[in-house]
């Protein structure tokens, strides 16, 4: 087995390890949902298919000619570190300002299937999750 293949297999593995874990030692007690394993096992296939599938359908010399920033010069593991980075940097500048600013957190929370009526705070407001999404 390549490292492609070992690093192919960690976010499965990982998916199935965690999920394990919580079944064993849930942190806390969440409101029952119907099939919620088979979703989120569901939604990690989608994902998976998409990040796997699409670089393959766009070509490479228009992703060449469409970049913004020219970085061949950092090599595969300099332009995976910066990507690392970058990603992780966005990842966490959407999740805090889902959290700070109303109508952004009424955007994310429209993907959840929790069904239970719990609410949020979002400066300082309560806001009931039914009612502001799906008003």
């Amino acid at each position: 087995m390549s490292a492609i293949d070992i690093f192919g297999l960690l976010v499965p593995v990982t998916y199935l390890v965690m999920l394990g874990i919580e079944a064993l030692f849930p942190a806390r007690a969440f409101p029952p949902i119907r099939y919620w394993r088979l979703k989120g096992f569901c939604f990690l296939t989608v994902q998976g298919l998409l990040a796997t599938l699409t670089p393959l359908v766009i070509p490479e010399y228009w992703l060449a000619a469409h970049r913004l920033i020219d970085l061949e010069s950092l090599g595969v593991v300099g332009g995976a570190a910066l990507g690392y980075v970058v990603v992780s940097l966005v990842s966490y500048v959407w999740h805090r300002s889902a959290h700070t600013f109303a109508p952004m957190w009424r955007l994310s929370t429209r993907s959840t299937t929790v069904r239970s009526a719990w609410t949020c705070r979002v400066r300082r407001c309560s806001i009931h999750w039914r009612r502001s999404c799906f008003s």
